[in-house]
């Protein structure tokens, strides 16, 4: 599958696409981009849009939610890891946990591995 990026700026003129296989590309793509414009639009090849952001707010599927969990908690994660941080930012992408965070670095690899599967 392929994916073509657009940054769309004030004047609600499309840029140049951006295009890409990759899904870690198209990720990346979108987090630099999301603050530096109004809006950033990605297109699978069925061209339906399959990533929205809007004044620096993404909207995305389950897979990208997932990605933005792993990004955050363990590519770049922090010296110390915290239970309260990961279960806020798991309910604000829409994964119900019940309360119950993961309670170390290990246990977020393995709840997000599983996240991919379901």
């Amino acid at each position: 599958m392929k994916f073509e990026c657009f940054c769309i700026d004030e004047g609600c003129k499309k840029s140049n696409f951006y295009q890409s296989r990759n899904i870690s590309e198209v990720w990346n793509f979108v987090v630099e981009r999301k603050s530096l414009y109004p809006e950033v639009l990605v297109l699978n090849d069925k061209e339906e849009v399959v990533i929205h952001a809007k004044n620096g707010w993404i909207d995305y599927p389950k897979r990208w939610s997932v990605l933005d969990l792993e990004h955050t908690f363990l590519k770049n994660r922090k010296s110390e890891f915290h239970a309260n941080e990961f279960l806020n930012a798991a309910q604000g992408l829409g994964f119900l946990l019940d309360g119950n965070a993961p309670q170390s670095i290990q246990e977020v690899d393995s709840l997000i591995m599983s996240l991919y599967v379901d």
